[in-house]
């Protein structure tokens, strides 16, 4: 599957960085040391009005269902990669925040908007690509929206 983001960002002309760390051992599992230069972003995969799309938030946010359904104005739900077509298709690792690689479109969290760069797993657990958000931007024409949730707050301590 990192094949085909490669030639996707490629075909489009998109500068990038792919590092890939290997794991030497199955268990257990090392931790590398995230990139330095681009805040890290996760894709989810939702419903909108029934039809796939992806969701791209800062890594360990999640959707806020009905902030994007208030801001798409339609019937959101939580999905998986099922309905995601070619490689993706029921995929249970990470996918790219590249709707046009899968054929659908790509919502974007403002705060995601607002970086200069963004890394993000290609496909595996230790497969990261970097690019910056106006190149994203330019090849995805997402559709940015306030929709990222950070956690619950901390009790209040009086």
């Amino acid at each position: 599957m990192i094949d085909s983001v490669v030639h996707y960002l490629h075909e489009a002309g998109i500068p990038f960085r792919l590092t890939s760390y290997p794991t030497p051992e199955p268990q257990p599992a090392v931790a590398y040391r995230p990139i330095p230069t681009a805040q890290l972003v996760e894709t989810h995969v939702v419903l909108v009005d029934g039809q796939p799309a992806l969701a791209c938030t800062l890594c360990g946010d999640a959707v806020s269902l009905p902030g994007l359904a208030t801001e798409t104005g339609g019937v959101v739900v939580d999905s998986d990669a099922e309905g995601l077509s070619g490689d993706y298709h029921g995929t249970t690792g990470p996918i790219p925040p590249l709707g046009g690689l899968v054929g659908v479109p790509l919502f974007v969290d403002v705060r995601v908007a607002e970086l200069p760069n963004v890394a993000f797993r290609a496909c595996g657990p230790n497969d990261y690509l970097e690019i910056s958000y106006d190149d994203l931007a330019l090849v995805e024409h997402p559709r940015i929206a306030a929709f990222g949730e950070a956690g619950e707050l901390p009790p209040h301590q009086p």
